[in-house]
């Protein structure tokens, strides 16, 4: 449906590694429990991660769709295909190219489309420009500053650099954005259906 309407191939294949890992494609009893309490959340307020795509309604809103839309097989490929696309130009924007990043192989061997993805679950803070650290201690372990950070006579930039940040969620699905970038990585390369 979404090809016939002259959406492009490659994003509509990360669209559905986005929502292949956030619901396995809207399946399983933990999708089914946790979205359903989540819509309630947001009927009482709250802006919740909604539907196929986990995508919060004010998200979706500012992407210009329905929030309703987001609960459908096809609203939620929409909305992620959209911001998807819009990290990617945003990224794009700051520097990133499409020569490998950090992650070299295990992302998508593309680091703007690598923190385009990893921007999808942490937001746009993640993008760059990422500058060696001046801390001897975070230096020792490899970790990188926002350039912001640092004074500009200091700076020593980092090309294509995606974060790791790494999260202890509520419900037990602890992550790291390394960990999520891979799996949207794997899912896109599981998607021969569309060439």
């Amino acid at each position: 449906l979404l090809l016939n309407k002259g959406y492009d191939k490659m994003w509509l294949k990360c669209g559905l590694g986005i929502v292949g890992r956030e619901s396995s494609f809207a399946s399983g009893s933990r999708y089914e429990v946790t979205n359903a309490l989540k819509r309630i959340a947001n009927i009482v307020g709250y802006d919740s991660s909604l539907g196929p795509a986990q995508m919060k309604g004010s998200t979706a809103e500012d992407l210009g769709l329905d929030p309703d839309d987001l609960f459908t097989d096809i609203g939620a490929l929409d909305a992620a295909y959209r911001l998807i696309k819009r990290n990617f130009n945003l990224a794009r924007s700051k520097g990133y190219t499409e020569e490998p990043s950090n992650l070299g192989s295990k992302g998508t061997g593309n680091a703007t489309l690598d923190i385009a993805i990893a921007a999808y679950n942490g937001g746009k803070s993640y993008m760059g420009p990422w500058c060696e650290s001046t801390d001897s201690k975070r230096k020792e372990k490899g970790y990188k500053d926002k350039c912001s950070k640092i004074p500009k006579d200091k700076q020593i930039i980092v090309k294509n650099y995606v974060p790791n940040y790494k999260t202890e969620r509520w419900d037990g699905v602890n992550i790291s954005t390394h960990g999520y970038v891979i799996e949207v990585a794997g899912w896109i390369r599981k998607m021969t259906c569309i060439r």
